[in-house]
């Protein structure tokens, strides 16, 4: 008798080979895109947190009693939320290779995407998209669209946001200044002492020298810059803090404003805005469907 067993019809073996198990390499994009869809949705009720926050004094058919005990409830939400978002961009991370070493520009831009949206959620009192596309516009034009954390032909610049020396130290005396020193140290995994001690060994601002740019040997921010894309995206919204102009809302309006408050003097002004502009273009087309 024929064994038939292994003789399947040619539509059963179109079938098993649609049921074939699923590659790790299409676990893991399926479980990426799961992560995404997810990170989207805690954004988007963070945004929600942010708004019933701040119009809660409006409300005056609660009693001081419940605005009080809403105010809680509404914070505690956020705060959760704020960790579960920082929790996804680590996962993000693990299942991604670090950011400058993935081939494709949209997985880059999507990885980074998750540690802009925990940034700008935990720090600003009202986070908004157009305030976390700028910051990833700046990381894109000035980390060559997030390829490299370390200045080419040598350079003294540091991170996706390209700090030098002297930057970085205005930024951390601010963040101490403004209360805003606690947060940097728990995202760079360092005490509030060890980022100090880092930050006195860095240059002040001499325009008569140019070694103000460079970062000591050794130093402590140094590496975190290099290596924590959560430290240096932290640390440059602190820095913008300090700009009391708003951020206008078109690319045009962001390069116009990394000119003015970020790269603020060399080349031709034009020229660098229309690049900066358009590469912005370029970027907001990779992460669209986060939108």
């Amino acid at each position: 008798m024929e064994n038939i067993t292994n003789k399947a019809k040619p539509s059963d073996r179109g079938l098993l080979a649609r049921r074939a198990p699923a590659t790790r390499r299409e676990l893991r994009q399926e479980a990426l895109s799961d992560v995404f869809i997810q990170q989207r949705e805690i954004l988007e009720q963070l945004g929600l947190c942010s708004r019933l926050l701040s119009s809660l004094p409006e409300l005056n058919v609660l009693g001081d009693g419940q605005r009080a005990d809403t105010q809680a409830t509404i914070s505690l939400w956020h705060e959760t939320l704020v960790l579960v978002a920082a929790r996804n961009a680590s996962l993000i991370r693990s299942i991604l290779v670090d950011i400058p070493d993935e081939p494709d520009p949209m997985k880059r831009a999507l990885a980074f995407w998750p540690i802009v949206g925990a940034c700008i959620d935990d720090l600003d009192t009202s986070p908004s998209d157009n305030t976390k596309r700028f910051l990833l516009h700046v990381a894109w034009h000035e980390g060559d669209k997030l390829q490299t954390r370390i200045q080419y032909g040598g350079g003294p610049a540091r991170s996706f946001f390209q700090f030098e020396a002297y930057r970085a130290k205005e930024a951390l005396q601010y963040a101490r200044q403004a209360g805003y020193i606690d947060k940097l140290a728990a995202v760079s995994g360092n005490t509030k002492k060890q980022l100090k001690d880092a930050e006195d060994d860095l240059p002040d601002y001499d325009p008569k020298d140019s070694s103000c740019s460079y970062f000591p040997d050794g130093n402590l921010i140094r590496t975190l810059l290099e290596q924590n894309d959560g430290f240096g995206t932290y640390l440059v919204r602190i820095a913008f803090k300090k700009v009391p102009a708003s951020i206008g809302q078109t690319n045009a309006d962001h390069a116009a404003y990394w000119y003015s408050y970020w790269k603020v003097s060399g080349g031709d002004p034009e020229a660098l805005k229309k690049t900066f502009a358009k590469e912005a273009d370029e970027v907001d087309k990779l992460i669209a469907l986060l939108f």
